[in-house]
């Protein structure tokens, strides 16, 4: 038994072949971080789009999931995410010394990983543990929430 949850993507660009690119829209770049940094600070959601449209299991088909990433509206930038150095630069330009690149079979490997990740959220949930425990103290300085949050460090 699952917990079910909503999201929209923002934008899926898809080429004649059907590989796709998801894209998350963000104002400014403070608000992106490279894939590297998205598992520790259980930054989920592009990974969890990407996995669930490369599986068919959202209102789009089917596609191949060759990238995801941010496209921050302020400069039109779109460098920070995951791109798979197998596609043919249409969606994307390709760089395969890229520290964002990797072969289609390592994402794949990823997406195992965050969806471990999820089900130890969700049973820690189900568990009635969701406590407030940021993975970075610095971000409750910005929160429109601090004021409310039962957050040890801020009481």
């Amino acid at each position: 038994e699952g917990i079910p949850f909503r999201g929209s993507i923002d934008r899926i660009d898809v080429d004649e072949k059907s590989n796709a690119v998801i894209l998350d829209y963000k104002s400014s770049s403070g608000q992106t971080q490279n894939y590297s940094a998205w598992y520790e600070k259980d930054q989920l959601q592009l990974m969890i789009y990407s996995y669930l449209v490369e599986r068919g299991l959202t209102e789009v088909n089917h596609l191949n999931v060759v990238g995801m990433g941010y496209f921050v509206a302020k400069n039109c930038e779109r460098n920070k995410g995951l791109w798979c150095n197998e596609g043919d630069g249409k969606l994307f330009s390709i760089n395969s010394r890229s520290r964002n690149s990797m072969p289609k079979s390592e994402l794949v490997a990823l997406w195992d990983s965050y969806k471990k990740r999820v089900h130890e959220l969700v049973s820690e949930i189900k568990s009635g543990n969701f406590r407030a425990e940021p993975k970075d103290k610095k971000e409750c300085i910005k929160c429109s929430w601090r004021k409310i949050c039962r957050a040890s460090h801020l009481n």
